[in-house]
């Protein structure tokens, strides 16, 4: 507790030492890059306190530190803009009461349009920076390769989770999509490399670990043609469930196997497995189509029973 209070209030922090800097690098900027006189030394000296306090309000009238900067994203940085926007605001009108507009209406504008855009950028920059780098070092992270089939919204979130999965079972390397449109394209940083006919070539040259269909809503006939394209690549197989297609939170772990449910595009029949034992034991048996996922599976099972 004692962490996360230490780390909130360096992030106030480091907020509240950016709105001087940014109405200082304002008021340079509209002045041309000329040398500040000394007369707007002293105005800038008697706003600046009126400044930093509607400014920082607003931040925390916002929500600015509820968000944690490991996982700034765009609703963040929307929330840093209408902060930035309302504390300008507020500290225009402010100053303006108290200290009146200086030169002209027209060069106060600009001040507090050049003092909006700096403070934003100096409040939201490091933000992204920050969890840009700590990402791109999770990347780097040890893990089994992986090739994700799917870059719909399924493969998206489990991307995103194996990236931010700490123990990291997973290194997400890129995407197979039949969408075309999709291909050549980047989601999370990882490239859309090809088409689901292309799988093995690209398991051979992106040296991948394990296959993982993120396809929940595909039919099982979708399944069974990805399955039979993977069963060559001679690497695992890994399949996100049918669970995942009412859009539920995913989750790394419940990644599994391949099972007769997901080629079936039901639940398995509970099979008198005594009976049919009984029935082929010591026989030669025929199983046509063995060639395919169904078929082979026919194989291994009867193989078993034999």
């Amino acid at each position: 507790m004692f962490a996360r209070m230490r780390s909130r209030w360096a992030v106030m922090a480091h907020d509240v030492a950016m709105i001087p800097a940014a109405w200082l690098f304002a008021q340079w900027l509209h002045v041309a890059m000329e040398p500040i006189t000394s007369d707007r030394w002293s105005r800038i000296g008697q706003e600046l306190p009126v400044i930093l306090l509607c400014q920082a309000f607003m931040f925390w009238y916002f929500g600015l530190y509820r968000g944690i900067w490991r996982f700034a994203s765009l609703p963040d940085l929307v929330r840093i803009v209408k902060a930035v926007i309302a504390g300008v605001i507020v500290a225009g009108v402010a100053t303006g009461l108290l200290f009146g507009l200086g030169d002209s209406p027209r060069i106060r504008f600009v001040e507090l349009f050049c003092d909006a855009v700096f403070l934003t950028l100096f409040l939201g920059g490091p933000r992204l920076a920050y969890r840009w780098y700590k990402d791109r070092g999770r990347e780097r992270g040890q893990g089994q390769r992986v090739l994700l089939v799917g870059a719909g919204a399924s493969g998206e979130m489990l991307a995103r989770e194996m990236l931010r999965d700490a123990n990291r079972p997973y290194l997400p390397i890129g995407f197979i999509d039949d969408d075309t449109y999709k291909v050549g394209k980047e989601i999370r940083g990882l490239r859309v490399y090809g088409v689901t006919s292309q799988i093995n070539k690209f398991v051979s040259e992106l040296d991948i670990d394990v296959i993982v269909i993120a396809m929940p809503t595909a039919s099982a006939r979708e399944i069974r043609r990805i399955v039979g394209i993977c069963e060559s690549a001679a690497v695992p197989v890994r399949i996100l469930p049918r669970e995942y297609q009412s859009g539920a939170p995913i989750r790394v772990h419940d990644l599994r196997d391949v099972g007769l449910e997901d080629l079936l595009g039901r639940d398995p029949v509970q099979l008198d497995w005594q009976s049919i034992a009984g029935a082929i034991h010591g026989k030669a048996v025929l199983i046509t189509g063995a060639g395919g996922s169904i078929g082979s599976e026919l194989c291994r099972q009867a193989a078993r029973m034999a």
